[in-house]
């Protein structure tokens, strides 16, 4: 509401269309139904003025409304386009702002691990030049994501811990529900079901007020360790309500 408030308080041009562009990424982020009309209006507003940082947050934005609504074909090429404006920007605002970390989940949606991989390479890179501390917690998930899909287990918990690390060194709550997510269900999938329970637990109570990050990992592990404990009901009921 802030970042509405001031871009509608400013005339045309690129720092309004910077305001529309970031308030265009909080609507991704948190998945709202008025995203993707939202960032359509981004992306025109941003074009209009020509201006690299705000074309990139735009595109994004746009790119992750797309592949809720899966238009993945669309969505991949709005993700070049967020990722070529930050690498284009003149003044280093856009990749400060790590479009890469949002625009790598359309990867993981096509099961896209070499595209995923490249863009968590890219990410950390912008993070070890300009000093993003923030984001890189976001990369260890999608690390442990990716170390996840190839059954690279031990990987995707060390991907956990040291993002888990990270997140309170640089004091970043958003990605905390999700890191711990990631080690409930890489746990989980290891057998090793008391860990999984209890990082599930630290993962809810990080969702107590916001559980749009972690929520699908969490739901995977409860499932698995309901299964594991050898109540095939219960996993297949909570997958179910979920689901719905």
């Amino acid at each position: 509401e802030v970042l509405d408030a001031g871009a509608t308080q400013l005339s045309p041009g690129p720092l309004q269309a910077r305001l529309m562009a970031v308030a265009a990424l909080v609507r991704a982020v948190g998945c709202t139904s008025d995203v993707r009309p939202f960032a359509e209006r981004a992306v025109a507003a941003a074009d209009d003025v020509g201006d690299p940082t705000a074309r990139s947050l735009a595109s994004a934005a746009l790119a992750r409304a797309m592949a809720y609504a899966l238009d993945f074909p669309a969505a991949t090429h709005m993700s070049a386009r967020a990722i070529a404006f930050a690498a284009d920007d003149p003044t280093g605002l856009a990749a400060r702002f790590q479009p890469a970390a949002l625009c790598v989940m359309n990867n993981f949606d096509i099961d896209d691990l070499a595209g995923a991989r490249a863009l968590v390479a890219e990410g950390r890179r912008s993070v070890d030049q300009i000093g993003s501390l923030w984001a890189d917690s976001f990369f260890s998930v999608q690390a442990g994501l990716i170390a996840y899909d190839e059954l690279r287990i031990d990987d995707a918990l060390a991907e956990s811990a040291a993002g888990l690390a990270g997140a309170e060194s640089a004091g970043v709550q958003m990605p905390m529900a999700w890191l711990h997510s990631l080690e409930a269900l890489s746990a989980a999938r290891s057998g090793q079901f008391d860990r999984a329970s209890a990082a599930l637990d630290r993962a809810m109570a990080c969702m107590a007020d916001c559980r749009f990050l972690g929520i699908d990992l969490a739901t995977l592990a409860e499932v698995i360790i309901r299964e594991g404990n050898g109540d095939g009901d219960a996993a297949f009921e909570h997958l179910a309500d979920m689901w719905m």
